[in-house]
């Protein structure tokens, strides 16, 4: 099954699952660009961060910043936005019945949930670095109610949805302009290993 993964304004054919909206970190020359996507898969929580140009210096520095994460429901989809450290925000969307039928699971909404973040090369596809956050209880019933309140609901269509999803991309040009809108938000921060 393929999947299409909306590109500022237009779709590119991908094997990638499921459906997600991607958005460049704004970045300086120094910080290489970001492509994020989120699924829910077989009931793991996992967000994909494309780097290009990353060195080992920032795979490290990601892999150690404070990761900030909000949620956005909207009718037809849910965003995910995120940043590590200080850097810019990031964005993509989410929706249920992108996901094969054989991968849904319903999510439980009492225990934390895990987030897989995998760091790879946007050129190569390479696993640079992983780092999993734990949410808490308030965060994950947010997040895994958007995903109940998803699967519950009949599904719209792709053409639907990817009129929606354009739509809500020309009235919020960027993942900063969410934030305020988010229904969840949760910070982690990594703790940091003291020698005695």
């Amino acid at each position: 099954m393929e999947a299409f993964v909306l590109r500022t304004s237009f779709l590119v054919q991908t094997n990638e699952l499921p459906l997600h909206f991607e958005s460049a970190l704004s970045s300086t020359s120094s910080t290489p660009k970001a492509n994020i996507s989120y699924s829910f898969l077989d009931g793991r929580h996992k967000l994909r961060c494309w780097l290009s140009g990353p060195t080992k210096e920032w795979v490290n520095a990601w892999q150690n910043a404070a990761f900030d994460i909000a949620l956005v429901v909207q009718k037809e989809f849910f965003m995910v936005l995120c940043r590590f450290g200080k850097e810019g925000w990031m964005m993509t969307s989410f929706q249920w019945h992108h996901i094969p039928m054989e991968k849904r699971v319903r999510p439980d909404l009492w225990n934390g949930a895990n987030i897989e973040i995998l760091f790879l090369d946007a050129s190569t596809d390479q696993l640079l670095g992983e780092r999993t956050v734990v949410c808490g209880p308030e965060f994950t019933a947010s997040l895994c109610g958007a995903i109940l309140m998803q699967s519950a609901r009949k599904w719209v269509g792709d053409r639907a949805y990817e009129h929606a999803l354009r739509e809500f991309q020309q009235t919020y040009t960027s993942a900063e302009s969410l934030v305020p809108l988010a229904t969840a938000r949760t910070l982690d921060i990594p703790s940091q290993d003291v020698i005695v």
